[in-house]
């Protein structure tokens, strides 16, 4: 059965973000939607007021000739404010899906709308970009510096909040989305050659975002990026999506019924004792 699971993400049809259970993106895993819907505002509040205070510190401790500007320059601040944007819309879909999109909550439609196709894509990126932001901070950049509670929110709770979300959302992870965080990737890449380029420094004034992505030095810094946007995030990814399937696996031994409606992929019934003894 894992074995077929695996086999047909690899149809083509998956690169898209198309999906013909809209209701898995606006639920839990584990039914709860009250709950379900407490978790998505309370996520979307605290890393809104985080945003806010890191993008206020940044304009208190920059010696760059752009001041507080220069917040936008790292990788860390522009998957925390994807990773902001993504709870904040979350909670706005399960919110006015539960008032005005009663069909996709009861599963009536199979018609995934584009605001949870934008949502699912956010994840996609977040999910792996944050875990891979944590991993390059605590390996090579934290050395460096001094623990603070603003740096762990930004390089440790962000990955907490993902692997949390990972195992209780219901929502999908295609193996072929990995293509999403490797452009992002991309992406900043370019820009931190165009900045360097242009003679953009740091908020230290120095003439580079991070130290391991110095592009005066192309010995070191080629080799580090093509290893860490063509093989980590790949790697990561799969992980993730490993995460993924040991959630559905972990259902589908212990399916559950919320509140207001029947949840997905409930093949048996089973009693709450039953369940705990799973």
């Amino acid at each position: 059965m894992f074995v077929m699971d695996i086999k047909s993400e690899f149809r083509v049809s998956n690169f898209g973000l198309n999906h013909n259970e809209p209701q898995r993106f606006v639920t839990s895993q584990w039914g709860h939607p009250r709950l379900y819907l407490s978790w998505r505002i309370f996520w979307a509040l605290f890393h809104t007021s985080w945003l806010v205070i890191s993008m206020v510190s940044s304009t208190k401790v920059t010696s760059s000739p752009v001041g507080g500007a220069v917040w936008f320059i790292y990788l860390t601040n522009w998957t925390y404010l994807l990773l902001t944007t993504s709870t904040v819309l979350d909670a706005v879909t399960v919110v006015f899906v539960r008032i005005n999109r009663q069909e996709i909550i009861h599963g009536f439609t199979s018609h995934l709308p584009w605001h949870l196709k934008a949502s699912w894509l956010l994840n996609s990126v977040v999910t792996e970009g944050s875990l891979h932001i944590s991993a390059i901070y605590w390996i090579f950049i934290f050395k460096d510096q001094s623990l603070t509670l603003l740096r762990f929110i930004l390089h440790g709770m962000n990955s907490i909040y993902v692997l949390s979300n990972l195992l209780i959302t219901a929502m999908p992870v295609r193996v072929y989305h990995v293509i999403f965080p490797v452009i992002y990737g991309v992406i900043y890449t370019v820009f931190s050659v165009v900045y360097h380029i242009l003679g953009g420094t740091n908020d230290k004034g120095e003439r580079y975002i991070y130290k391991i992505l110095d592009w005066s030095n192309l010995k070191r810094t080629l080799p580090l990026v093509f290893l860490s946007t063509f093989v980590a995030l790949p790697c990561l990814y799969l992980v993730v999506f490993f995460i993924h399937k040991l959630r559905v696996y972990m259902h589908s031994k212990c399916p559950t019924n919320s509140e207001d409606t029947r949840f997905l992929d409930s093949s048996t019934e089973k009693s709450d004792s039953e369940c705990a003894r799973v």
